[in-house]
C-alpha cells in the first residue's frame, strides 16, 4: 500500500501544512472505496470457460444435431415423395407448405451432410488421438507429443487428462 506522506518538492515550493493533509486523509478515507474487480475462476474469461464447456461436450451436441438433421431430412424427402405416409395430419402441413416442401428438403440436406462431416471429423481425431496416445514406446510417444497435445486441447478435459497420466507414466516433464 502507498505511503500517505507528502511528496517533498525538490523546486522552490513549499509542502503544505500538516493540519490541511489530515483534513485531505479524512475526505479520502470518507469517499467510498471501489471493490475490485471479481476474481475470474482459474484466471479465465466467460468466453474461455464457454469454449472449454464445448469442447468438453461437443460430442454430446453434435450427435444431437446429427439426429434433428436426420429428422429434418426425412421430413423434407416425405414432404415430395411421399406426404400420405405419416397420416392426414402431417399431410395437411405438407400441403399447406405448398412450395416450400422443396426448401425443406434442401434444408435437411445441407444440414446432415454438415452434421455428418462436423460429426465424423471429431470422431477420426478422437480415433487418432486414441492410437497416438496408447503407444508403448516412448520415442513414438515423444515424437508425436505436438500432435498429441493439440488433439487433446481440442477433444477436452479428458483428453488433457490421460496426456498428463501418460507423461507421467513415461516421466516426461513437458
Amino acid at each position: 500500500m502507498p505511503s500517505r506522506r507528502p511528496i517533498k518538492d525538490s523546486g522552490g515550493e513549499k509542502a503544505p501544512p500538516q493540519d490541511d493533509l489530515k483534513d485531505a486523509d479524512t475526505e479520502q478515507d470518507a469517499a467510498p472505496r471501489r471493490a475490485p474487480k471479481a476474481s475470474r475462476v482459474a484466471g479465465r474469461s466467460k468466453w474461455q470457460r464457454f469454449k472449454s464447456w464445448f469442447r468438453d461436450f461437443r460430442l454430446y451436441m453434435y450427435v444431437l444435431f446429427f439426429a434433428g438433421s436426420f429428422v429434418l431430412f426425412f421430413l423434407g424427402v416425405l414432404s415430395i415423395w411421399a406426404q400420405r405416409l405419416l397420416g392426414p395430419g402431417l399431410e395437411s402441413w405438407f400441403k399447406a407448405l405448398g412450395s416450400y416442401n422443396s426448401y425443406l428438403f434442401f434444408a435437411g440436406l445441407v444440414c446432415i451432410i454438415t452434421s455428418a462431416y462436423v460429426f465424423f471429423a471429431l470422431l477420426s481425431k478422437l480415433a487418432e488421438f486414441r492410437r497416438l496416445v496408447s503407444t508403448k514406446s516412448k520415442g513414438d510417444f515423444v515424437h508425436g507429443l505436438d500432435r498429441i497435445e493439440r488433439l487433446a486441447f481440442e477433444l477436452g478435459t479428458q483428453a488433457n487428462e490421460v496426456v498428463a497420466d501418460r507423461k507421467r507414466e513415461f516421466r516426461i516433464r513437458h
